[in-house]
């Protein structure tokens, strides 16, 4: 007969956050067994789970699957571990995971604080998988038919940029979504509340069995927080690209026309010199607009001026004080610039704060074409 557990966990030690979860757990698990791990919340049952098929990797132990150790640097033992040792989160949510050490190929050195909030190692950053090799399986991995969701919105754009550097599609994902919107849909932020992932699972109340800045922990806590939301609606409500810029570039209340979005442009102010962009109509008789010299901008990248048709100007018709001439610029991949423009039609109170702007950017302009004569 043979004795050997199917499963066995020894010595397993895991810290998260500086604080021990799991100190020295040990298991057998033989064939027929049904094991029942009982505790208050917060004692390590989930933690002790995830170790068992390296969704979090020990900090020492063994994990041994029919009689063989699990090399967990061996991505096909891994594999093989957890084609064998199945998991099913609570709320009945399956999850599947990916997991790699990337080695850098431009910026090689660990910066310092990089290295304190992830617990990582120079050792670590050296013994990676190469970045061109690692961005190709992770890829792979995704499907291309894949959206990705975020905490906030800055790790798909990162991604693209290095696909990019690497010469590989960085067309995918085409779409992808800021959890934090969806999140703050349901529960609308209020004063002194930070938005750091960790601050949110905190004020939901979750359990903080993992620690914080490790790439696949956090992907772990990000489900978690959407466990806790209308996750369906949400998606469902979340603004495309074209809705957001309409939203920021056309506020209410106003006038509005000709709204437009040109995508895909790599430079940052080419629509101040392509003239299918720059060049717009008078809403009344269609005439090209001649836009004032003096682009005033609005926040970090929006832009607007005073445009005149030389058809309209003086009548009594909408245009005849001249129309506002509008531009907003987002860069939403991290690599090719999408411009919104639309046209704004002035009342009394937006031409007074126009003429009261443009003399104060002459002004600024002036200054400093005396001081640089002066030097």
């Amino acid at each position: 007969m043979n004795t050997t557990p199917i499963l066995r966990a020894t010595n397993i030690v895991k810290k998260l956050g500086g604080k021990t979860i799991l100190n020295d757990v040990s298991l057998d698990v033989h064939k027929g067994d049904v094991k029942v791990v009982i505790g208050p919340s917060g004692a390590g049952k989930s933690t002790f789970l995830q170790c068992l098929n390296y969704l979090l990797p020990p900090d020492s132990g063994d994990i041994w699957l029919e009689g063989k150790k699990v090399n967990a640097r061996d991505t096909r033992e891994l594999c093989a571990l957890r084609q064998q040792v199945g998991m099913i989160f609570q709320d009945f949510n399956l999850l599947d995971t990916f997991s790699i050490h990337l080695r850098p190929r431009i910026f090689r050195k660990l910066q310092h604080h990089i290295a304190k909030v992830t617990g990582l190692t120079q050792a670590d950053l050296d013994k990676g998988e190469p970045i061109v090799q690692g961005l190709r399986r992770f890829m792979q991995w995704c499907g291309p038919d894949a959206e990705f969701a975020e905490w906030g919105m800055d790790d798909v754009p990162v991604l693209k940029q290095n696909l990019y550097l690497c010469n590989i599609d960085e067309s995918k994902p085409t779409i992808w979504y800021d959890l934090q919107q969806v999140f703050l849909r349901e529960h609308p932020r209020k004063e002194g509340e930070g938005m750091t992932l960790e601050s949110v699972v905190t004020r939901l109340g979750l359990p903080m069995e993992r620690q914080f800045h490790d790439a696949l922990s956090d992907t772990l806590y990000t489900a978690d927080v959407c466990r806790m939301l209308d996750l369906r609606a949400g998606l469902a409500a979340y603004p495309t690209e074209e809705e957001s810029l309409r939203a920021s570039l056309c506020p209410t209340p106003g006038d509005y026309r000709d709204f437009e979005v040109f995508r895909g442009y790599v430079e940052q102010y080419t629509w101040r010199t392509d003239p299918k962009i720059y060049t717009m109509s008078c809403p009344e008789c269609g005439a090209p607009l001649k836009p004032d010299d003096v682009w005033l901008k609005k926040g970090s990248n929006s832009w607007y001026t005073l445009s005149q048709c030389p058809h309209c100007a003086g009548s009594s018709n909408a245009a005849g004080k001249g129309v506002f001439q509008r531009y907003k610029l987002a860069r939403r991949d991290g690599l090719h610039w999408s411009y919104a423009r639309c046209l704004q039609i002035p009342d009394d109170a937006s031409l007074a704060r126009w003429e009261k702007q443009r003399t104060a950017q002459l002004e600024r302009m002036k200054a400093r074409a005396e001081k640089q004569a002066a030097e």
